[in-house]
């Protein structure tokens, strides 16, 4: 977790908070509809995070058949006002709190702490429902692992005992406490990988985490606790959907609107049946891979990445921008995502914050988070021994070929991600009504780069270059885009659509294509003007036949300039029909992401 507030149990017990221990008594002796265990490793650089946290807890509308209990402890060096030295255990209810000090400090890190924590959790408030929430730093399948000179912050991180727990080390925890959990939360960075939920799949019956890193106050505890307080007949599945609602929803309203988010619940009872699908796509990939390396190269840089965790992306992105000629690979694609979304994720949100800056520490763009990343480097992203110890967890080792596939890939990339060109140029489009004044129509400038398809309502940053904002936001009737100094070499390829017109202004627009080989020469070219409309629109199916015309600019609402549809044309049927479907994808995630923000 990135993360949060202020700190700690005994500063509420002792000056916050008045306590009804005669309550809290009688509702520890029945058997709760929910028993849910927070443990918060704070002795770190999140100490301050905690009171925070602990006051939303207490904020929350409390019910007798809804057990909070919790583990947590602060740090001496970034929270001394508040560090007694002591990790606590207490449990909170309807805006009370009663202690139950260890009197010693424990390493928050160890497997055995957490299982001893589970276990006192369950046998002191035993329920007909337990959900787990792991609070503290997140790495994802990374955690604990040592990187060239120094360890991989682990899911839970105990300075004072210099110790980290990593994903081995919190199986062998939810083992020995020997509980399936109705739910397990990660309220923690990036956990929200197959490598973690395959690690412990068994061990509940669901599983929430987020794909990319947390905001400050991670999880809205007083929204939460409060619906399930007032809910509390939610199974693990509808209590996973409320963490993920009630988390989005929170970071998309203002003043928290700052940082981008995911968050997502899964059935775990799917992995394996997960894993079956990554084996059958990671031999078909291997297949092609000598083949069709770079086209595998360029795919994988397009799909959504989060950065903070170098090499993880999003499974289901990722096959879906797998439209390899291959047919096997385009099966085996096509059966993950079938995994993943008719069975696996139940449920997906993100927010992607325009606020967000290139320097600061969260995600920009999350658009196409679907709820579960993998681990997918380039070879400048394997830093160390982290690929052997990537290929050492007991989860990929049961999955060889998909072993076999990463290793490849990395070494394929090692011999390719150095080459550079020149860039610096610059390709746009500009468009007027057909009497040369404002035009009142919204055209979408499309980039193919060796890596993807961009355009500026995606964002307005590339792997290559940088767009001017979507013309439906600057309300200018032009769209740019600038490559980078050095470039990936390969085409870069401007196709502009018609997406919408005012009919009231004019029934057609004019557009024009401009060419900059580089910013500070002048000879530059130019194409158009193009009559473009919805006269003649190119139908909603792109069969091989609309293909055909596509690439020969037959209709009114598409455009390439001449001498791309020149080579176009004269490419084979099979290149044509790459080209063309990656865009239209593009073109109907532009139409699906308009519907959503109608509705």
């Amino acid at each position: 977790m990135c993360r949060k507030k202020i700190l700690f149990a005994s500063v509420l017990f002792i000056i916050v908070f008045s306590v009804s221990r005669s309550a809290i008594a009688h509702a520890g002796q029945q058997r709760a509809k929910w028993t849910v265990l927070i443990y918060m490793a704070g002795e770190n650089n999140l100490a301050s995070a905690v009171i925070g946290d602990l006051k939303e807890m207490l904020a929350a509308e409390g019910n007798p058949q809804v057990n909070v209990v919790v583990q947590a402890e602060v740090s001496r060096i970034y929270t001394p006002q508040f560090a007694d030295g002591v990790t606590h255990r207490f449990q909170i209810l309807g805006g009370s709190l009663k202690n139950f000090p260890l009197g010693y400090n424990v390493d928050m890190a160890s497997p055995a702490e957490l299982a001893s924590f589970i276990r006192w959790g369950v046998g002191t408030f035993p329920a007909q429902r337990y959900c787990l929430v792991l609070w503290d730093h997140g790495l994802g399948w990374r955690g604990g692992n040592r990187s060239g000179g120094g360890w991989n912050r682990g899911l839970l991180e105990d300075e004072g005992s210099h110790s980290f727990m990593s994903l081995s080390g919190l199986k062998t925890a939810l083992d020995e406490a020997g509980v399936i959990f109705n739910l397990i939360e990660f309220d923690a960075c990036l956990m929200g990988m197959w490598e973690v939920a395959a690690t412990i799949y068994d061990r509940a019956r669901y599983i929430s985490f987020s794909e990319t890193t947390e905001p400050g106050d991670g999880d809205p505890y007083d929204l939460i606790l409060g619906k399930l307080s007032r809910q509390p007949e939610m199974n693990g599945a509808e209590l996973g959907r409320t963490i993920v609602e009630q988390f989005v929803s929170y970071y998309s309203r203002s003043p928290h609107d700052r940082a981008s988010v995911t968050k997502s619940v899964i059935d775990p009872a799917c992995i394996p049946e997960l894993n079956s699908g990554l084996e059958g796509l990671a031999k078909a990939l291997d297949d092609i891979l000598a083949q069709k390396g770079q086209y595998l190269y360029s795919t994988r840089l397009a799909t959504q990445a989060f950065d903070k965790l170098p090499g993880s992306i999003d499974l289901w992105d990722f096959c879906d921008r797998l439209d390899s000629s291959d047919r096997d690979v385009r099966e085996q694609a096509r059966s993950v995502i079938g995994i993943l979304k008719n069975r696996l994720v139940l449920e997906s949100r993100h927010f992607t914050s325009p606020d967000y800056v290139e320097w600061s520490t969260g995600q920009g763009n999350v658009d196409h988070a679907h709820g579960l990343a993998i681990y997918l480097p380039y070879a400048d992203q394997v830093k160390g021994n982290e690929l052997w110890d990537y290929k050492n967890l007991q989860v990929v080792q049961a999955l060889p070929a998909w072993s076999k596939f990463i290793e490849d890939f990395v070494s394929y990339t090692g011999k390719i991600s150095s080459r550079t060109a020149t860039g610096n140029f610059i390709l746009a489009a500009y468009w007027t009504n057909p009497r040369g004044g404002p035009s009142g129509a919204d055209l979408d400038l499309y980039i193919i780069e060796p890596q993807g398809i961009y355009a500026p309502w995606m964002g307005q940053t590339t792997p290559n270059g940088f767009f001017s904002q979507d013309s439906i936001t600057s309300e200018n009737d032009y769209e740019t885009y600038l490559a980078r100094p050095e470039v990936t070499p390969g085409y870069y390829i401007p196709v502009v659509n018609l997406y919408d017109i005012d009919y009231l202004l004019a029934p057609s627009v004019y557009c024009y294509f401009i060419y900059l080989p580089k910013i500070s020469r002048w000879n530059w070219l130019s194409w158009g003007p193009r009559e473009m409309s919805f006269f003649n629109p190119a139908p909603t199916k792109w069969d091989d036949y609309v293909i055909y015309l596509l690439s020969n600019n037959y209709y009114s609402d598409w455009w390439i300039p001449t001498e791309v549809e020149k080579m176009l044309s004269r490419a084979s049927s099979g290149a044509q029909r790459d080209f063309w479907l990656r865009i239209k994808r593009e073109y109907d995630r532009r139409h699906a992401l308009a519907a959503r923000q109608n509705d």
